[in-house]
């Protein structure tokens, strides 16, 4: 069955969970959302995401959204199809789910404060925040350089198999490296370069980006 996603294809979050697909081979189909319109916050799209928020999916009967909770559905669902991006025991697992956290607490948020002050805003005319970007540019100078320690012991963030702790960074830090000017954040650390230049030349994420047109 194919599933159906409501989002931008440009757009993090629903990049988040069409590379999940990619990398497991799942059919789907995308159904714009038009951000720049305000489709987000219609009525219509409210009843399959009331938060107004992207991306949300159809599959079958389930109606879902929030992207981390898909990409955990999907990795499980098609856990025998694809690379086993779940870890393989218990405990591989719980530290899969720690370092999706982590992404999501500690690194998202501030990719997305810092990318909408010096990205997003001068494209709609605005000016941004520039004190603002600073800061979580501080902040995020931080956060790489525990991951560098990090992955200095591990090639990926979960141990030695790309999981979805590592899928789950993809977007936010295509932004930081290509719309942002922050690449430095990565090249400057050698085992986060390292990590950033094996993830981002997988397959699927190739593939989403020529979806994109980037």
């Amino acid at each position: 069955m194919v599933v159906k996603v409501h989002g931008s294809v440009r757009a993090a979050c629903p990049q988040r969970v069409l590379a999940c697909l990619l990398e497991k081979d799942v059919e789907f189909e995308i159904f714009h959302v038009d951000l720049d319109t305000g489709e987000h916050k219609r009525p219509e799209f409210l009843l399959r995401q009331p938060f107004g928020q992207i991306p949300a999916i159809e599959d079958g009967d389930l109606k879902l959204f929030e992207s981390r909770a898909i990409i955990r559905y999907y990795a499980a669902k098609y856990a025998d199809r694809g690379p086993n991006l779940l870890g393989n025991s218990l405990e591989e697992r719980a530290v899969v789910d720690q370092w999706l956290e982590v992404e999501a607490h500690n690194f998202n948020d501030l990719v997305k404060t810092l990318v909408f002050q010096i990205v997003i805003l001068p494209r709609m005319g605005k000016h941004g925040d520039l004190a603002l970007a600073h800061k979580c540019e501080q902040q995020l100078e931080k956060v790489f350089d525990i991951y560098e320690q990090h992955l200095s012991k591990s090639s990926y963030l979960a141990g030695d198999s790309f999981t979805l702790a590592d899928l789950s960074h993809l977007p936010a830090i295509r932004y930081l490296v290509n719309d942002a000017g922050m690449g430095h954040l990565v090249a400057e650390r050698k085992h986060v370069n390292a990590w950033w230049e094996d993830i981002s030349n997988r397959s699927a994420w190739k593939k989403l980006m020529e979806l994109a047109k980037y």
